[in-house]
């Protein structure tokens, strides 16, 4: 069949799968009784294993044009030279007289590195079909051979590997690399490529039979380049392109045949030359880029971004800011049996020291997460700080509002943050998706601050099926875990040695190591950037914004239930008051008329203290007005909305549990009143339809006067059972209906009661 598969044959794969896109595989091995076929890679250095399929599923999937098959094959120039000509082009040097070979016995490096392998080849090839079939190891069967030839284990594989790739052509073991440099005097770094002109060569006067360029030659180089460069284009491609442009004399068609003639060798640019000439970069370089994936070569092929040691180090010019992942799961400080979510920190980093100048801790990360951050690195410390219970002094966390700021496009990539900055003169900058070394001190501010031996920590991951889920192992508060992040900070600012960081002059100075003595000495010396602020307008800035109702009692905030939502609740535990409101009356303007609406300026992690922006007097301050201490101190406004939501949520299933008994009640004494009314019914038919004489008042008072003249006893009735389904005769008196009279002995007021009841004068 035209769909099986050839031995040595060359496949192109065309999609996904089952390979990657574009990757060239060679069949080294099959066998059809056994369904088995091996292909190796060959488009790929160093080469990997062979892999060993289902020969059925490889013809399917040429058969499905997912692997093509390659016509033809134009192998490497090194990889066809015989003994002659390698020991020709590559002759051997002096420097082999020092192991003990005579002048008879001198062989050139690369025709040795043959010689030497094929002896190992031809005594493992007949033994490799076990290791193809999966019987055996391929190690087992070439460790013994490296013994007895005394060559490299690890080597080895890549010999057979290249072998295999090679169509197994013995032409084609050479290294892959020779240094050719003159006895005593090796090449710089790894050596080149083979095929390039040798020293020797060069010594004996070889000149360059290069064509030569002129600018005219260069400047049509570059217009291929701008029109040629895109993904698909190889460099070969692209030359031909040129040739096709610039050095094209005659096409003709000859016996059906297309016959194209170019410009003679020596006067047109070759294809090493063409490659070697581009805009401002490698085009060579530049071309094989645009056969990567998207950001491919961002990710995993560009150079490290890094910096040597500086003679001066400028501090507080940029910072660095970027968000973590989730990272530890917080209980709630009403009741820790309950989870809220896990955190997310956003350090403000120094770019030049790694000085952390601030943190921002919450549950989500957004417009007003990042401008707290920002906003807490240049707030005071030392209140933040007490907040806590850590006493610190000024100099041991500093504040500072940097000039610029660096992050990713992520939370800080909105226009609520670039306008925010912007009120404050300062600005901010995004690097490209792919690059954290270009913020590297700020990503390792992350590993320095996490902790993943916590409880409840998610070790910066997804939980994974069958894991044990870190939330229910959670048993810190949102207090606990800021309180730990601090302690974390003062110890990498203070107490963290860093003394790569220090420069020459820092030295001399004997300036202690760490990064707090870094930057007292750059302040001390003018190396740090420091411009004057007003704290009010960065509490303006920078401070999100909530509504908040003014009662007869105090200003409340309003908060959304859910995030994003409009469904708000009034915080009763949040009560401000402030000078502004006791001058202008607004809680008595809010007894007499409907409540108000304003606008405050709060920090959501610490409702201690709320700003009111007045259009006359400035930023005014509310104090919050609480007898609970711990409210203050360890709550936090999304805790409190929590708590809001769940007592609305419990007085709502409390109010329904006293309607569904209220309307039980009622359904009851209705069942009961109509089933006296059907008694009622019943004894009027039964006298004839005609009510009693008991009809006016004159005759209640005698029925009543004769019921318990009869009797003695006061009529309670009872409500009757489900098994009292008839009415009883009228004569006939039954004990159980009613429950006797008893008391004390009767006293002169209950003769007088009783003469006033039977109507007797005194």
């Amino acid at each position: 069949m035209s769909n099986d598969p050839i031995l040595l044959a060359l496949y192109l794969c065309s999609g996904s799968k089952p390979f990657p896109l574009n990757s060239l595989h060679r069949v080294i091995w099959l066998n059809k009784a056994e369904n088995l076929i091996t292909l190796i890679r060959i488009d790929k250095k160093p080469f990997s294993k062979p892999q060993t399929l289902a020969y059925s599923k490889v013809r399917d999937w040429i058969s499905d044009k997912q692997l093509i098959l390659v016509e033809k094959e134009e192998a490497a120039p090194q990889l066809r030279l015989s003994d002659v000509q390698l020991a020709a082009r590559y002759p051997p040097s002096n420097r082999r007289e020092k192991k003990g070979y005579t002048t008879t016995h001198k062989l050139s490096a690369p025709l040795e590195y043959r010689q030497k392998w094929l002896k190992f080849l031809d005594e493992i090839i007949g033994q490799l079909d076990g290791a193809w079939k999966g019987i055996t190891s391929l190690s087992s069967i070439l460790k013994p051979a490296c013994e007895k030839h005394d060559v490299c284990l690890n080597d080895s594989y890549q010999v057979v590997y290249a072998f295999y790739a090679n169509k197994c052509s013995r032409l084609s073991v050479i290294p892959e690399r020779f240094r050719s440099g003159a006895f005593g005097k090796p090449r710089v770094g790894k050596g080149h490529v083979l095929g390039r002109m040798t020293t020797k060569a060069k010594l004996e006067g070889k000149g360059n039979t290069n064509f030569g360029l002129d600018e005219n030659w260069l400047q049509k180089i570059r217009d291929t380049y701008q029109e040629s460069i895109k993904h698909g284009v190889t460099g070969p491609a692209a030359y031909e392109t040129f040739l096709n442009l610039y050095c094209l004399i005659s096409v003709e068609m000859i016996n059906g045949e297309l016959e194209t003639t170019y410009l003679p060798q020596g006067q047109r640019p070759s294809e090493a030359q063409f490659l070697a000439h581009g805009p401002n970069d490698d085009p060579e370089q530049a071309l094989w880029r645009k056969q990567l994936l998207d950001q491919e070569y961002e990710k995993n092929n560009r150079p490290l971004n890094g910096q040597s040691n500086p003679i001066t180090l400028q501090t507080g010019l940029r910072a660095l800011v970027d968000a973590s992942s989730n990272d530890r799961y917080l209980v709630s400080a009403f009741n820790r049996s309950q989870t809220l979510g896990p955190a997310r920190v956003i350090p403000v980093v120094e770019e030049k020291t790694g000085y952390i100048w601030g943190i921002y801790v919450g549950w989500r990360v957004n417009k007003e997460a990042a401008k707290l951050s920002i906003l807490n690195a240049c707030s005071d410390k030392v209140e933040f700080c007490a907040r806590y219970h850590i006493h610190i002094k000024p100099e041991e966390w500093y504040s500072h509002l940097h000039a610029e700021f660096r992050a990713d496009k992520g939370e800080f990539n909105c226009t609520a943050v670039r306008e925010s900055l912007g009120e404050t003169n300062r600005s901010i900058e995004y690097v490209i998706t792919g690059r954290p070394d270009l913020r590297g001190r700020g990503e390792r501010a992350h590993g320095l601050l996490h902790d993943h031996n916590a409880n409840g920590s998610t070790f910066g991951r997804f939980r994974k099926r069958g894991e044990i889920d870190p939330a229910k192992e959670a048993d810190q508060t949102l207090f606990d875990f800021t309180r730990e992040l601090i302690r974390d900070v003062l110890r990498i600012n203070n107490f963290d040695p860093v003394p790569h960081l220090r420069t020459t002059e820092m030295i001399q100075a004997g300036v202690e190591p760490y990064r707090r003595n870094i930057l007292e000495y750059c302040m001390a010396n003018g190396y740090h950037h420091q411009i004057s602020y007003n704290e009010d307008d960065l509490y303006l800035a920078l401070c999100p914004e909530f509504p908040a109702s003014i009662t007869r009692d105090g200003i409340y905030p309003l908060v959304k239930r859910h995030f994003d939502s409009g469904d708000e609740i009034l915080l009763k535990d949040l009560r401000y008051l402030g000078q502004n409101a006791e001058f202008d009356r607004w809680l008595e303007s809010a007894r007499r008329n409907k409540r108000e609406r304003i606008s405050i300026l709060m920090n959501p992690n610490d409702p201690r203290v709320a700003y009111f922006q007045d259009p006359d007097n400035g930023l005014q301050r509310l104090r919050l007005a609480t007898k609970d201490p711990l409210l203050a101190s360890l709550a936090s406004v999304h805790d409190l909305t929590i708590r809001a939501t769940e007592d609305t949520v419990m007085l709502y299933k409390a109010n329904n549990r006293a309607t569904e008994n209220s309307a039980s009640k009622a359904l009851q004494n209705s069942a009961e009143r109509k089933e006296i009314a059907k008694q009622k019914t019943a004894d009027v038919k039964r006298h004839g339809g005609r009510k009693g004489a008991s009809s006016n008042a004159s005759g209640r008072r005698k029925a009543l006067q004769d019921e318990v003249r009869t009797h003695g006893q006061s009529p309670i009735p009872i409500s009757p059972t489900k098994h009292q389904t008839s009415v009883q005769p009228e004569n006939q008196t039954s004990s159980s209906n009613v429950v006797p009279l008893r008391g004390p002995p009767s006293s002169d007021i209950d003769k007088d009661f009783e003469r006033w009841l039977n109507g007797d004068p005194e």
